[in-house]
């Protein structure tokens, strides 16, 4: 097998060390490759007969490129001045932040520029939480599918802006609904680490090359001297009309994120789960159906550190990057929310939890069916065959015993939050298996991606 071949369409750089002479400098440029730019892994092939070698030498490991971002570019003042001038011009500006913005630790950068100009914003799903939730600027999750309350407001916001600042994004399909959601006449500016992203979806106005930190640093400095700070945000035109948005959308959901019915309605879970998030908590979503209802029904500030999967079919892979940011962040709590399909992926890991002595707490949305898929055949079939989607009833909280785990199940909506706390509680690893209603996936009257 060519390891190289294999590993090179899904790493920055895949390398082969042939001799221990050489791999100091590899390991060394590979952690460079590795934080810098736009971050991602590196493979290093190693063959049997150097894994065997034996030999002194020394692996020179910068300081600097130990995390993410290693080195921050400054992008350009002639474009700086030029973004500026367009943000003082727009009559309808908005602002879509990326994972870029966390990526680069910018979100007070984001913050403070978006109170000193009065512009929304609204966010990825994966930059989720990077501009709080409960901002009165806040717009929420954009993109396709709609991501529930905030996705509709966020997404008539974006379309109608006639300047757009979009921070760390590619702009690609789902944060665009397809493409469709920016009006021709939008003048884009768009900041990114990698000057191959720029006007790589969208024809932009003004591109700054740069980290998104130091960009946002440069407006800021060039558009303070220049206009008045907003004496009270929430008194703007605009935050009285997102405020009065955000309370129509309320209204037609209240019912479903607080009924009692039987099985659970997912929107009641997930507010209930946000009784459980404060500012020593990070909430890792996995992919699938969570991915949709979490930013629909959750309220997350930067301080929970939101993790969800970059990109698709990527389903399974909360548990571990739960289990990564419980060992990074030893002080806080983690909850990772799973469907059952995407849990089932990785199950093995509460061994792990257990072995490590990791606290994360498990919420799994139980609806026994793949939902995402469920919803699929209703649109593309009519109707939804049960044997390739619909699971075995299966209790996680017993299996979770097994594993040495702390267990609860939540069968009606008044178990949800006794089991949660019982689990955060017990300070070991758990899981809150929460059967929820398989026909939220496919109601209009529930399920957060409906079409506006």
């Amino acid at each position: 097998m060519d390891q190289q071949v294999l590993f090179q369409p899904i790493t920055k750089w895949t390398v082969r060390a042939e001799s221990l002479a050489t791999l100091p400098n590899i390991i060394r440029r590979a952690l460079g490759v590795a934080t810098t730019g736009n971050p991602g892994p590196v493979a290093v092939i190693v063959s049997n007969a150097l894994f065997a070698a034996e030999g002194d030498f020394h692996l020179p490991t910068a300081a600097e490129m130990a995390q993410h971002p290693a080195l921050r570019v400054v992008p350009g003042a002639a474009s700086v001045e030029q973004a500026a001038q367009m943000l003082l011009e727009a009559k309808k500006p908005a602002i879509i932040a990326g994972g870029g913005v966390m990526l680069s630790q910018a979100t007070r950068d984001l913050l403070e520029l978006a109170e000193l100009m009065g512009i929304p914003v609204a966010t990825t799903h994966v930059a989720h939480g990077a501009f709080p939730s409960a901002h009165p600027l806040s717009l929420g999750v954009v993109g396709n599918p709609v991501a529930g309350g905030r996705g509709r407001i966020a997404n008539k916001i974006v379309g109608e802006a006639d300047v757009l600042l979009a921070v760390g994004t590619r702009m690609d399909g789902r944060t665009t609904r397809g493409y469709t959601l920016l009006a021709p006449t939008t003048k884009l500016i768009q900041i990114d680490i990698d000057p191959q992203e720029i006007g790589s979806n969208y024809p932009v106005e003004v591109g700054l090359v740069g980290d998104a930190k130091l960009a946002l640093e440069a407006l800021q400095a060039t558009l303070a001297p220049k206009v008045t700070r907003p004496s009270s945000l929430a008194d703007m035109p605009r935050a009285r009309e997102i405020a009065a948005m955000v309370e129509e959308w309320y209204t037609e959901f209240a019912p479903q994120m607080n009924s009692n019915a039987v099985p659970i309605k997912t929107p009641r879970l997930f507010r209930e789960i946000q009784h459980f998030v404060n500012d020593q908590t990070i909430v890792v979503v996995d992919a699938g159906g969570s991915s949709y209802w979490s930013p629909a029904y959750l309220e997350l500030a930067p301080e929970n550190q939101a993790l969800y999967p970059r990109g698709a079919a990527a389903i399974g892979s909360a548990l571990p990057m739960a289990l990564g940011a419980q060992l990074a962040t030893p002080e806080k709590r983690v909850i990772c929310i799973s469907g059952d399909g995407g849990f089932g992926y990785n199950i093995m890991e509460l061994e792990t939890a257990v072995r490590l002595n990791l606290p994360v707490v498990n919420i799994i949305v139980n609806n026994q069916c793949l939902g995402m898929e469920r919803r699929g055949y209703v649109d593309y079939a009519g109707e939804v065959p049960a044997e390739p989607l619909a699971f075995s009833p299966q209790d996680f909280s017993k299996i979770a015993q097994a594993y040495n785990c702390f267990g609860a199940r939540a069968e009606r909506p008044g178990d949800i939050r006794g089991a949660i706390t019982a689990a955060l509680a017990s300070g070991r690893p758990a899981v809150v298996d929460v059967l929820t209603d398989p026909e939220d996936s496919d109601s209009e009257r529930t399920r957060p991606w409906r079409a506006y």
